[in-house]
């Protein structure tokens, strides 16, 4: 059997009113005192009436997974994603040698970088439109938005 201490902690740490549960555990192991049992009774009976005058836990909802917005542009008829993020803005587009040494150009004058466990071009935020700026220079239809 568990000590009254074990007890009283567990209770303590499960956010529970402590003082009326402390009361109930000595009653029952028969600790209370005679004369403690109608404080102890009148300490159960306002905590019932608090309880039960609470309004129900509402459960909670999941959040939804929202993906980051995406726009895609077709610089010079290839294929060119801008994710948004908090953090910074990432640029991804299929492996072409000739147009990823555009986008190093782009890292070395905006502080962009490879992130090579994602597989993009990761810009600071403050970048977005400047990045904008290049792509449309090279822009062959018009861009759109992906969710």
């Amino acid at each position: 059997m568990r000590s009254i201490d074990h007890q009283v902690s567990a209770l303590a740490v499960e956010g529970v009113a402590l003082p009326v549960q402390f009361f109930e555990l000595c009653q029952r192991v028969g600790h209370a005192q005679p004369e403690q049992r109608a404080l102890i009774e009148m300490a159960t009976g306002q905590a019932r009436a608090v309880a039960e005058g609470m309004p129900l836990p509402t459960p909670r909802q999941p959040l939804p997974k929202a993906k980051p917005p995406r726009t895609r542009y077709w610089p010079d008829n290839r294929i060119v994603d801008l994710i948004d993020f908090p953090f910074g803005v990432a640029l991804w587009s299929p492996y072409d040698a000739q147009f990823n040494e555009v986008v190093k150009t782009w890292c070395r004058d905006f502080g962009g970088r490879w992130q090579r466990a994602h597989k993009n071009w990761l810009f600071p935020v403050e970048a977005k439109p400047f990045l904008v700026a290049e792509i449309a220079k090279r822009q062959t239809r018009p861009p759109e938005q992906r969710a």
